[in-house]
């Protein structure tokens, strides 16, 4: 809800933007999020990528996971 627009997905599903500052374990917020009633999905896109580009700030981070067990 922005003001006074509400956004709808494809599937008539509503989205939510909840700003934190920091989110110190991602993971166990996704799980905590997704298991309350209604919520189909989060924005944290735990486990889809290596490498994440983010603006924070007036600064730009890169932040890459760890691989293990990968040249």
């Amino acid at each position: 809800l922005s003001g006074n627009t509400r956004f709808i997905t494809d599937n008539n599903n509503y989205i939510v933007d909840l700003k934190m500052e920091k989110i110190e374990k991602p993971f166990d917020l996704d799980i905590k999020l997704k298991g309350y009633a209604g919520i189909v999905e989060t924005g944290l896109f735990c486990n889809v990528v290596d490498t994440v580009i983010a603006g924070v700030g007036n600064k730009v981070e890169v932040i890459n996971k760890k691989r293990e067990n990968k040249p």
